[in-house]
């Protein structure tokens, strides 16, 4: 558990075990402590294993700069640089998944394997959330012009969002539960509350699990919430990862990947529609794809076959 100064933020980060390094990115409002935990063992005995904070979430500085997935990655660079790791595999989930995406992409010389999960590759050649949703953030984003510490935020967010209605039409697909629409529901209750607290954190457990695995599992509700306080991520640091998810667009350069590529995506991910995987392993050249059918998000459903598909992946 230690802090370095990465380019200009101070950036959290944990290493657990020796071997060949493999960097974890995390997703959006994630920090290093949300990987699986019955995972991160199995990993850590294999591999040198590095986890951290992104720029502008739990105990990683915000910063002034313009948020976007090429930023996140010089991060990870300059977190490598100064750990002395050449070369790793990169295994990004979620938002981590972009990032890794723009690491491959931008410094190729720097991935050994390619591991994304459950991601997309974002701009118009993706499967998107329904339209109303959009309209609806929008909406909130409107009301928050008139904040300062969020202003210049919002209204680039609003640019976008009007940009994407525009192409996005055909592109939605009906999903189980609207994860757009809970993460505008969080995003009002933060801006309004000024922090956060159990009440809004309880909202995300329905669009990272399957229902079927919250009912065996009823005290993951109460982990999430703790995850949550115990490195809450600043409205800015929110909305800055959130602007940069809806800019972020690499589907016309995912022919320049070098690096071997393991895909894995939850048939019932709500979060970002599976049907992104198939873009992604079919715009890679040395890509595997891997659906877990009866997993959400996060991949906790089957977890020993998500490890065990990893192991052997980077074996």
């Amino acid at each position: 558990m230690s802090k370095a100064k990465v380019n200009d933020i101070n950036m959290y980060y944990d290493v657990l075990g020796d071997g060949f390094p493999l960097v974890m990115i995390m997703g959006i409002l994630g920090n290093a402590n949300c990987w699986d935990p019955r995972m991160m063992p199995v990993l850590s005995d294999k591999f040198k294993v590095i986890t951290f904070d992104n720029r502008g979430a739990g105990r990683t500085d915000v910063s002034d700069k313009e948020f976007s997935m090429r930023l996140f990655a010089e991060d990870t660079v300059g977190l490598m640089d100064m750990l002395n790791i050449p070369k790793a595999h990169v295994l990004g989930l979620s938002m981590g998944g972009m990032i890794a995406q723009e690491l491959a992409l931008n410094y190729p010389e720097r991935v050994e394997k390619l591991i994304l999960a459950s991601t997309f590759c974002g701009g118009p050649h993706s499967i998107l959330i329904d339209t109303a949703d959009l309209n609806r953030m929008s909406s909130l984003l409107g009301k928050l012009v008139d904040r300062p510490r969020v202003r210049e935020i919002a209204e680039k967010m609003i640019n976008k969002l009007t940009l994407t209605s525009e192409y996005q039409g055909s592109r939605s697909v009906p999903v189980p539960a609207t994860a757009e629409g809970v993460l505008v529901d969080i995003i009002e209750d933060v801006v309004e509350k000024g922090s956060w607290d159990e009440q809004t954190c309880r909202k995300f457990p329905p669009i990272l699990f399957t229902e079927e695995f919250l009912q065996i599992n009823l005290g993951l509700p109460k982990i999430v919430v703790a995850l949550i306080l115990e490195a809450p991520t600043q409205i800015e640091g929110f909305l800055n990862q959130q602007k940069a998810i809806m800019e972020f667009d690499a589907c016309e350069r995912l022919p320049q990947v070098k690096a071997q590529t393991l895909v894995l995506a939850g048939k019932r991910d709500v979060f970002f529609p599976p049907e992104n995987a198939q873009i992604l392993a079919d715009g890679i050249p040395r890509s595997k794809l891997v659906y877990l059918e009866n997993s959400g998000h996060m991949l906790m459903e089957e977890v020993d076959e998500v490890t065990k598909t990893i192991l052997e992946f980077l074996s």
